[in-house]
């Protein structure tokens, strides 16, 4: 499984040393693909929260092993949505 934060620390202890020029330039590039770059812009949410209904019936569908796709047709939402909510990355609405 890959770890960036710490492939960062060891590039930057790395960059501490003396090292060879090309080596160093190398060094720098690397470490800057592991920067993740600021959005631009961000775009408005355009599809609303699922509510405690929805959530609790994608976390049923997904228990009768549904796929994700076929739970976001059924509860009406986007796939990154409802599986934010199937694997605990968000918490099922208050009522």
């Amino acid at each position: 499984m890959s770890n960036i934060p710490k492939a960062k620390d060891i590039i930057d202890l790395l960059l501490k040393g003396r090292l060879a020029y090309s080596v160093r330039r190398n060094l720098r590039r690397a470490r800057s693909l592991m920067d993740r770059e600021k959005p631009e812009f961000i775009v408005r949410r355009d599809v609303p929260k699922l509510t405690r209904k929805q959530a609790l019936m994608a976390r049923r569908l997904r228990r009768m092993r549904y796929g994700m796709n076929t739970i976001s047709r059924r509860v009406g939402s986007q796939i990154g949505r409802v599986s934010e909510i199937v694997n605990g990355k968000k918490r099922i609405p208050r009522k």
